[in-house]
């Protein structure tokens, strides 16, 4: 049977795990049928075939967001046609937690999609999230969404979204300490590598939890959130015997500069006189030693 929209609500289920593909559940004649977004838009690739609106929160060339994008196209190629996918990339790590800038985006979207019908969204990240959150009712009335890539867990999101379903990319602090700790049982320092922007904020409340965990057992724990590079850089130089660090979030230092995965983790590695741990395979082989690392095109696929 071929679906050219959803013809249901969906967002039953929510699932923490970015390693884990989500369902959605349909009732169909004769019985209970199990199927991904993509299939339920059918697959027609004629002019009269789906249209689906893909919303970034960054920019193309953030390898995370570039490794996204490319699973989605995967995972919708045959699906949708080529030219009724649309892709906006909302530049966000370069002009983060300004409401300003998003008011203009609104703007824009409003006229470039006043004459635009969308069977679904794929939105990508925290912050296209909490955009869509927003704006949403007043943008794409009445519009499925499939989100991806979200970090900060919100209970009660689902109830928030309606008609909304997805995978969260589950960064798991405690799962990361277990693995340093298990690869270097002596290590009595552990440096978090923060930022403070918005999302940074919310990340730390993670952090703090996971430290929480490991209390009264000998290990400093350290949060550095407030720093331009140049200073980091300095500060890591002076890290001794027994330190590690763990890379959590970076998006801008202290004096607005953004971060960049693919130039600044290795000037940070060559800084650095101890391990540095990451969260997200695009940083692996760029200076870090490991992680439990999560894969975007893996993720963006089993999103689609």
């Amino acid at each position: 049977m071929i679906f050219s929209s959803f013809p249901f609500s969906v967002g039953s289920r929510f699932l923490r795990q970015g390693v884990v593909a989500f369902a959605v559940l349909a009732v169909l004649a004769g019985g209970l049928v199990l199927f991904r977004p993509s299939q339920a838009l059918g697959l027609d690739e004629s002019e009269s075939g789906p249209r689906v609106l893909l919303l970034n929160s960054y920019h193309p060339q953030y390898p995370w967001t570039d490794h996204v994008m490319q699973g989605i196209k995967k995972g919708l190629s045959g699906v949708v046609a080529e030219e009724r996918l649309h892709i906006e990339f909302m530049d966000l790590r370069r002009h983060t937690d300004d409401p300003g800038y998003q008011e203009l985006l609104y703007d824009v979207y409003a006229r470039k999609f006043r004459s635009t019908r969308f069977n679904l969204i794929f939105c990508a990240d925290d912050y296209a999230l909490h955009f869509l959150e927003k704006y949403r009712a007043n943008l794409f009335p009445g519009t499925p969404l499939v989100f991806c890539g979200v970090n900060a867990y919100d209970p009660g999101l689902q109830q928030r979204l309606g008609n909304a379903t997805g995978i969260f990319e589950a960064m798991e602090v405690d799962k990361n300490l277990d693995l340093i700790f298990r690869l270097q049982p002596n290590v009595k320092r552990v440096v978090f590598l923060l930022d403070q922007t918005s999302l940074g904020a919310l990340m730390r409340r993670d952090v703090e939890q996971a430290i929480a965990t490991y209390s009264g057992q000998g290990v400093q724990f350290e949060i550095w959130d407030d720093f331009t590079l140049p200073e980091l850089y300095l500060r890591l130089e002076k890290l001794g015997p027994g330190a590690v660090v763990q890379l959590v979030h970076l998006i801008a230092d202290r004096a607005g500069n953004v971060f960049s995965f693919s130039r600044h983790t290795p000037i940070l590695a060559r800084y650095s006189r101890v391990p540095i741990y990451g969260m997200w395979g695009m940083a692996l082989g760029r200076g870090i030693v490991g992680g439990m690392l999560t894969n975007g095109e893996r993720h963006g696929l089993r999103t689609a």
